[in-house]
């Protein structure tokens, strides 16, 4: 799941370096997120499981959306660094 999350930011990151976008948001939803451009229609949805949700809930409960370059994008960042690869989650 973690390794899906990646994929898709850096896509964008790649977009937002190359000057194709300027910036984008990441929004966490009620399946999963939600990684959109601003003044776009609509973005990229990734799907998540019910354990990688409710910790972003929790992590990040006050926030709308995390903004690419900020504290809390770095944070999300780490966060998904720290989270197990896809196959290593313990049961």
């Amino acid at each position: 799941m973690t390794n899906k999350i990646r994929a898709a930011l850096r896509h964008y990151e790649k977009l937002a370096e190359e000057g194709n976008i300027t910036t984008f948001a990441v929004y966490i939803q009620g399946d999963g997120i939600l990684i959109k451009p601003p003044g776009a229609e609509t973005g990229q949805q990734v799907p998540l499981i019910e354990e990688m949700l409710t910790l972003l809930h929790a992590y990040f409960y006050d926030l709308e959306c995390i903004e690419y370059g900020s504290f809390d994008y770095a944070s999300l960042k780490s966060f998904l660094n720290a989270s197990p690869e896809e196959g290593k989650i313990k049961e």
